[in-house]
């Protein structure tokens, strides 16, 4: 049937949903790179963050134990290890600031995720009625299957994962390495989050794909739709008729211009026309190669000049030429006797 939506979406199709802030996009997929990069972004940065801890709580505990310092802290002291503190712990946490908010931008943008303002007056979002609707679709119930599957997948590995780092731990007492223990929480993470971060980035995979297939299938349009917008694309034919025509007087224009230069004579009117003709021994009459008025007529004229073609002034045979005649034409027999004295004169003043 023509009503059935069984074409793939146009270039053009595919614009205008994006415009509606409509595009092929999975949330997941940002969190499950997101996380991965966090996890490779801590497994080589914490040697240097359980360096930096070190030494502040080294620097810190060293400091309380001079001599006095225990007994007369000042406001001053709070503040000033209070900034070191902040200074190592946001040091820490900087490679994770810097890559983590550019890194899920770019994957938005790489998935077409778009900022639209008619996505967001689009008040059929607001009925509840469509909403219930949407709770009550095939994609709502794969996302809810997504979810439980996430959950189960990655509960199950956290509880391993922390099954196995249970038994690594370290005891803690006052000899503990700062340095060790920052480490091993450091690896007890990874031990944690690497598993999770693999599973979601496939699940995110599959999720993506499924979203792309579904906005494609809804973005299909009928045949019907197809046609319609070639038209438009098209254009109205009577338009489409004067830009032909426009451009083959364009391109005319440019091929009298070529043809200035070998002109016997250019008459003029003086100040509006130009016409260019063309007399050799053998032609059966004078040819008008090139003719214009107004700014044509002076390109005319200054072409003529540059090329040493003589103009002469004869405002009658001018504007006889210019209404009776069309590029390409030989002059036509009433003409014959002005044209001739113009040629007469103009061979006069090469002999001379």
């Amino acid at each position: 049937m023509s009503g059935e939506r069984t074409e793939a979406a146009t270039p053009r199709r595919l614009e205008q949903l994006r415009d509606e802030g409509r595009a092929a996009r999975s949330p997941e997929l940002g969190s499950a790179i997101g996380l991965l990069a966090g996890c490779v972004i801590l497994q080589t940065t914490a040697g240097n963050a359980a360096t930096r801890l070190q030494g502040l709580l080294t620097g810190t505990f060293t400091d309380l134990s001079a001599s006095g310092r225990a007994q007369d802290i000042d406001v001053l002291w709070a503040q000033q290890a209070l900034g070191r503190a902040g200074e190592a712990w946001l040091l820490s946490i900087a490679p994770l600031l810097l890559v983590l908010p550019v890194l899920g931008i770019g994957i938005g943008f790489a998935q077409g995720t778009i900022f639209s303002f008619k996505a967001m007056l689009h008040f059929d979002n607001l009925n509840p009625l469509n909403g219930f609707k949407r709770l009550l679709s095939l994609q709502s119930l794969v996302g809810l299957g997504r979810s439980l599957a996430k959950v189960t997948l990655v509960g199950l590995l956290t509880w391993r994962a922390l099954q196995d780092t249970a038994s690594q731990l370290p005891t803690i007492d006052g000899s503990t390495d700062p340095r060790a223990m920052a480490t091993f929480l450091a690896q007890a993470m990874l031990n944690v989050g690497l598993p999770a971060a693999e599973v979601l980035l496939v699940l995110a995979v599959a999720d993506y794909a499924y979203q792309r297939w579904m906005f494609q299938r809804s973005a299909r349009m009928t045949k019907q739709e197809v046609k319609e917008e070639h038209k438009q694309q098209e254009g109205d034919p009577m338009l489409k008729g004067q830009i032909r025509a426009k451009q083959r007087k364009m391109a005319q224009a440019r091929r009298q211009m070529q043809e200035v230069p070998s002109a016997t004579v250019v008459v003029t009117n003086p100040t509006h026309i130009a016409v260019a003709l063309r007399y050799d021994r053998g032609m059966p009459s004078p040819k008008v190669v090139a003719m214009g008025a107004d700014l044509l007529a002076e390109r005319i004229k200054k072409l003529a000049r540059e090329a040493g073609v003589p103009l002469v002034e004869n405002v009658p045979l001018a504007r006889g030429l210019f209404k009776s005649v069309e590029v390409g034409d030989e002059i036509p027999i009433e003409l014959y006797q002005a044209v001739a004295e113009v040629l007469a004169y103009v061979y006069n003043l090469k002999n001379k």
